[in-house]
C-alpha cells in the first residue's frame, strides 16, 4: 500500500541515455507478470527514434511531455489470445 499511496507521475526526464542492461531488466520483469492462462498476450516495442516518439506523443492526445523521455516502451496487447472472434474489432494505427 505504501508504494501505491506514494506513487508519482513523472513528466520530466533527464536527457541521459538508458543502458541496454536496464531496458532488458525492465522487459524481463514485465514478461514475468502474471496473465490469464499464462498466455502472456503482449509484445514490447522499444522506441528511441525521435520521429516515432513524436508520432506516439501525437496519438496520445498530443502529450508532448513524453518527448523528453530518452526511451519509450510500448506494450501491445494481442487481443486474439483472449478473444476467439475478433471480427468487427478494429484498432487504430500510427
Amino acid at each position: 500500500m505504501k508504494e501505491i499511496k506514494n506513487r508519482r507521475s513523472i513528466r520530466r526526464y533527464k536527457s541521459l541515455g538508458v543502458e541496454e542492461s536496464k531496458i532488458q531488466k525492465i522487459l524481463e520483469s514485465a514478461m514475468l507478470a502474471p496473465s490469464g492462462s499464462n498466455t502472456q498476450p503482449w509484445n514490447f516495442i522499444i522506441v528511441k527514434a525521435e520521429d516515432t516518439k513524436q508520432k506516439l506523443a501525437k496519438v496520445n492526445n498530443n502529450q508532448d511531455w513524453m518527448m523528453s523521455a530518452p526511451v519509450m516502451i510500448v506494450c501491445v496487447a494481442d487481443i486474439e489470445s483472449r478473444i476467439e472472434d475478433t471480427t468487427g474489432i478494429y484498432l487504430d494505427e500510427l
